[in-house]
């Protein structure tokens, strides 16, 4: 069935089962599993989104304000860390944390005309 034809309430609950299966797969791909998932955006704010995270992971979900971070401003933050290191030649990526065969920047700043 294609989205655009699902009811209000049938593309939420498409969206948080689609999200929660990310989130799932994501996991496959890590070393080992956390110990602890930390979830920040919106999303932290779906009761049923952070069950269902919890249940697919079966490792406790929490939201990053039990952490003492802003939930809401994490994102952001972590794009101006990224933008600050690019802007100052260092590396964004390594080889421990994605596998890059070496530690690589995050590309070029271009203005506009």
């Amino acid at each position: 069935a294609q989205v655009a034809a699902l009811t209000v309430v049938d593309g939420a609950a498409t969206l948080t089962a689609f999200t929660t299966q990310a989130v799932d797969r994501a996991r496959r791909h890590m070393p080992q599993p956390p110990a602890q998932w930390v979830v920040c955006g919106g999303g932290r704010r779906n009761q049923t989104l952070m069950k269902m995270i919890g249940e697919a992971v079966a490792t406790p979900v929490a939201a990053a304000e039990d952490y003492g971070f802003n939930g809401d401003a994490v994102e952001a933050e972590a794009w101006a860390y990224l933008a600050v290191r690019s802007s100052e030649g260092l590396p964004l990526t390594y080889p421990g944390t994605t596998g890059v065969s070496q530690p690589t920047g995050g590309g070029v700043l271009v203005y506009p005309d």
